[in-house]
Formats: structure tokens, C-alpha cells, sequence
């Protein structure tokens, strides 16, 4: 009995111990470097840099780079195409990243360079509204350019943006749509800055940029509608997902141990990342669409987003579709679809609702609505 006791203290210490150095800086960045720094393949990446430089070439002075400083003082990035009916103006050359011009950029006459000015075509009449493009994790904008562009022919701004640690913006680690949602706070304040009008905004986010939308809806009034494709309701309900269907199971203690030592490294906390919470918080049109072969984020969670929705919301169950097959599975309809939701709620503040909400799962919308 004495030698169980002294055995079961021995362990006792040397948990504490190993908790302890887990935690701790070196530790605990290891951790988080493990599951929070985002990672994308050298293929990937340079299939998004030929696109890069194709939308750019199309675009010429409708296409710029555009900076501003998000919430840490990090660096973000972003691009931003306007509709082709513009006409040429100047905007301050600060808001444009330094290395802009090296990456496909047009470069800049003399009479810009010496006025610290880049000709950038803004629109001459007010554009329908300003929609912001968020990426999955380990993506970064250009991944979101194809439905840019669709927005920006539709009369939109359109601004592709690089969430932190992705892409050009700065920050070590992802946290989810915790802190990624004062980012696009910062955004919308640094393009009313800039001339842009941000009293009617549209967020179109996948997967990480789907939850990350939504918990930015909740804290930001200008935006008026979302529409999110696969988000994860919680990420702690995603991250006991994905432990589960790993083949080797890690215990949920050993589980624990490594959110701790994550959490502590990136400073923030897995349970304060709740898209779920945040959908309820606030009245905003959300049109939620999930794969229902989705093994990453099951479509379970888009079921819990829209049975929690305060305001308006449409759920479309696409059958046979994954995690990353929506998009070629529905095609120019998801895009034509989001459209009308960008255009019932965006530009006319929710007068009337799409013609083809009567469809899919709806709630928090009146039958003459759903008739229009």
C-alpha cells in the first residue's frame, strides 16, 4: 500500500512536471506550431500565384493590392477588384503593400512615384454594395479571386482578403475567427478611410472563412448578410471531431494537455470559438450551405448553425458533395444564389426575400417573403 501511494505521487509530480513544460514557451509553441500555423503545398500555392497574375492581367486598374493593420498590429493584406464601369482616379499609394508592384503589378510613371499616388479605378456610382471573400484554412485570397471577379461584374467591390498567417498577412498563428473577426472590423474601418462605402456589406467565407464570417456578423453591424459554405459550429465540437476519426486515438486527457499548451502559445481559448454563439447573437441573413459527405466538418454542424439562427436563414444540404467538392458540385448556382441573397439583403435591406428560399430549409422568414 505504502509503495502504491509513493507510485501514485511520483506520478503526480512528474504529470505536473510534463504539464508544466508543456506549457511553457518552447513547448507550447511546438504544440501550436503543430496545429494552429497554417500550411499550404508548393503546388497549391503556385496554381494561386498563376491566378494572381491572370486576374490582375484581366483586371489592369480594376484590380489592386490593398494593407491595413488588424487587431495585434499585424499586417494584413487583401485585394480588391471594382466593377469595370470606373473611371480612373487616384488613391494614396499607403494603402498598398510594399512588394505589390514586384508580384504582376502595373508599374507606377514617374509623376506617380514623385506624387506618392497609384491610379486605382473606383467606382463613379455608387456599386451595389462591398463584399468581402474569406478563405478555408491554409488558403489565402487568390483562392476566392474566380468568385471575386463574379461579384465585382455583378456591380460589387469585391476584397479578397488573407486572413492572419495566411497568405501576406502577418501573425504566427490562426485562432479560428476569435481574433480574425476584429481583423475584418479593422478592414471595413481602413476602407471607409479610403473613400469605399462599408454601410452595406456581404461576407462570403468557406469552411474557416464561413465560421469566421459569422462570428464577424455578430460584432459588426455593417454587415448585412452572409453566406457561409461548411462552417463548424464550434471549434470545440470540430476539434473532438477530428480526434475521433483520427486511426490513432489520443486520450482525452492527452487531448486537453495539448489544447492547453496551444491555447497558452496563440493566446486565445478553443471554447470562446463558437460561430453557434455568435449566429444567435444577432439578427444577420445567413444562407448556409454544407456537403452532406463532408468528413471534415460534418454537415451536423451547418444543422446546428441554422436551428440557432436569430435572424433569417436558409439551409441547402448539398447530397454527394465533401468538404471541398461544393463548389463543382453546385456550380454557377451557388454563385447565382448568393447573388440574389447579396441582392435581397444587401442592397434592399431585406424587402424581399430570394425567389427559390421556398427550396431549402428556411427560417425566420414570413410566407410573403418566400412567395416574392
Amino acid at each position: 500500500m505504502m509503495f502504491q501511494m509513493r507510485w501514485a505521487l511520483v506520478r503526480g509530480i512528474l504529470l505536473v512536471g510534463f504539464c508544466t513544460l508543456l506549457r511553457s514557451g518552447g513547448c507550447g509553441q511546438m504544440v501550436a506550431n503543430q496545429f494552429l500555423r497554417p500550411r499550404i503545398e508548393s503546388e497549391r500555392k503556385d496554381v494561386l500565384l498563376a491566378e494572381r497574375r491572370r486576374v490582375q492581367r484581366e483586371w489592369g486598374n480594376y484590380c489592386h493590392d490593398f494593407s491595413w493593420l488588424g487587431t495585434d498590429g499585424f499586417h494584413m493584406r487583401a485585394m480588391i477588384l471594382t466593377p469595370r464601369e470606373a473611371p480612373e482616379v487616384l488613391a494614396p499609394a499607403a494603402t498598398l503593400p510594399e512588394d505589390s508592384r514586384a508580384e504582376g503589378g502595373r508599374r507606377s510613371n514617374l509623376l506617380e512615384r514623385l506624387l506618392g499616388l497609384r491610379r486605382v479605378k473606383l467606382p463613379e456610382t455608387p456599386p451595389r454594395g462591398l463584399i468581402v471573400l474569406l478563405h478555408g484554412l491554409s488558403d489565402r485570397k487568390e483562392g476566392m479571386l474566380a468568385n471575386a471577379e463574379w461579384f465585382a461584374r455583378h456591380g460589387y467591390v469585391a476584397v479578397s482578403v488573407d486572413l492572419r498567417a495566411h497568405g501576406q498577412s502577418q501573425g504566427r498563428y490562426t485562432t479560428f475567427g476569435r481574433r480574425e473577426r476584429w481583423d475584418m472590423v479593422a478592414l471595413l474601418n481602413n476602407l471607409q478611410l479610403d473613400g469605399f462605402d462599408t454601410s452595406h456589406v456581404g461576407a462570403m467565407g468557406t469552411s474557416l472563412g464561413a465560421a469566421t464570417a459569422l462570428q464577424w456578423a455578430a460584432v459588426d453591424e455593417r454587415v448585412k448578410a452572409v453566406v457561409a459554405i461548411a462552417p463548424f459550429a464550434s471549434l470545440n465540437e470540430e476539434v473532438a471531431h477530428l480526434n475521433a476519426i483520427q486511426a490513432r486515438q489520443v486520450s482525452p486527457f492527452v487531448l486537453h494537455v495539448l489544447e492547453w499548451a496551444a491555447e497558452a502559445a496563440a493566446e486565445f481559448r478553443i471554447n470562446e470559438v463558437s460561430p453557434l454563439q455568435a449566429i444567435a447573437h444577432r439578427r444577420v441573413p445567413v444562407y448556409l450551405i454544407h456537403g452532406n459527405d463532408d468528413q471534415v466538418i460534418p454537415a451536423e454542424q451547418s444543422d446546428q448553425l441554422f436551428a440557432a439562427a436569430a435572424g433569417p436563414a436558409v439551409l441547402e444540404h448539398v447530397p454527394g458533395a465533401g468538404h471541398h467538392d461544393v463548389w463543382w458540385k453546385l456550380g454557377t448556382g451557388l454563385l447565382m444564389r448568393a447573388t440574389d441573397w447579396m441582392e435581397c439583403y444587401v442592397v434592399h435591406d431585406g424587402e424581399s426575400a430570394p425567389h427559390w428560399v421556398g427550396h431549402f430549409e428556411n427560417r425566420n422568414m414570413s410566407v410573403t417573403l418566400l412567395t416574392r
